[in-house]
């Protein structure tokens, strides 16, 4: 099987010559190449034991533990502590230019002397998704609940302001037309829209495949050949986790809401409706403050904050010993 060198993360595509138009459908973690299906087929009779990945549309790069900056083509066998990232030796190199050097200037490290340090942040992360899963969870029942009343309060709001413009509809159309308007921008600026809840449901599923790779790590952690693999997967969890908090954090201001919006038009104008119809009604916000918050939730969510401010507090005394 002749097949060329191409970088894994530019192309998914066959890396067999003769069948380089067509789709990959697989990849081979020893060989680093990608098969269609006749190649697997052979692929799998010359090496059995050779671990194979099924590529599935649209999923994340596969990471190969080589280095994909241009030209390098190396093993990430060093770790940039200034930059929180894998690199190879090209990547280090003293020579710089445009391809090469990027990291010569960091304080930087092979990635057996950054094993303990990234295993104990590593089970650190784990624990605390495993606790916040089921908070997450609760959270994502409670603004769903939260945005079906806000919802059923607004479309109220509307049906409120219909019937006073259908006793002068010929002449008031047109400011019913800018009123309605002005109701669904002022929720949108007051409230949140059900992109946040598209987004936080798919979290939880997310924290589980986290978990699930977090597994898979520890088995891998102590092996030379796959610590680079665990250290990436490590890499990830952190990713994940600030983009859980964040998420988290803009779930829970949404709950804590409490604003009320009102159509009210003055005594006086349903009679002199005619000339001052550019100014009839208006949309009112009273804002109320924060809602108030259970003892336990307040209590939970303090705890969590506090455990969130914990494993900072260890990444960056860790930071501060190695300066």
């Amino acid at each position: 099987m002749e097949n060329e060198i191409i970088n894994p993360n530019q192309q998914k595509k066959c890396s067999i010559k003769d069948h380089k138009e067509v789709d990959a459908i697989y990849f081979c973690n020893i060989c680093k190449i990608y098969m269609c299906n006749r190649c697997q087929n052979l692929h799998l009779q010359l090496f059995p034991e050779h671990p194979k990945i099924i590529l599935e549309k649209n999923q994340e790069e596969i990471f190969t533990g080589i280095c994909t900056e241009k030209g390098h083509q190396n093993k990430l066998s060093f770790f940039c502590k200034t930059h929180n990232q894998l690199c190879c030796a090209a990547c280090i190199s003293k020579i710089q230019n445009k391809e090469f050097g990027q990291h010569s200037n960091c304080e930087t490290c092979e990635i057996e002397e950054i094993k303990e340090e990234k295993f104990e942040l590593f089970e650190e992360n784990v624990q605390y998704l495993e606790k916040i899963l089921k908070t997450f969870e609760d959270s994502i029942k409670e603004l769903e609940e939260l945005y079906k009343t806000i919802q059923g309060n607004k479309e109220q709001l509307k049906i409120n302001v219909q019937k006073i413009f259908c006793e002068i509809k010929v002449a008031i159309d047109k400011r019913q037309d800018e009123i309605l308007l002005d109701i669904e921008n002022k929720f949108k600026e007051s409230y949140f829209d059900e992109d946040l809840i598209i987004k936080s449901k798919k979290l939880p599923k997310k924290i589980k495949n986290t978990l699930e790779k977090g597994k898979s790590i520890e088995e891998k952690w102590n092996n030379k050949d796959e610590l680079c693999f665990a250290i990436n997967n490590s890499l990830s969890i952190e990713k994940d986790n600030d983009i859980i908090n964040e998420i988290y954090e803009k779930i829970n201001k949404c709950k804590e809401l409490n604003i009320e919006i009102f159509f009210n038009p003055k005594e006086d104008e349903i009679s002199n409706f005619i000339d001052s119809l550019n100014e009839f009604g208006s949309i009112e916000i009273n804002n109320f403050g924060k809602k108030e918050i259970k003892k336990e939730q307040k209590k939970e969510r303090e705890k969590e904050k506090k455990e969130k401010k914990e494993i900072q507090g260890r990444k960056g005394r860790r930071e501060g010993r190695r300066k």
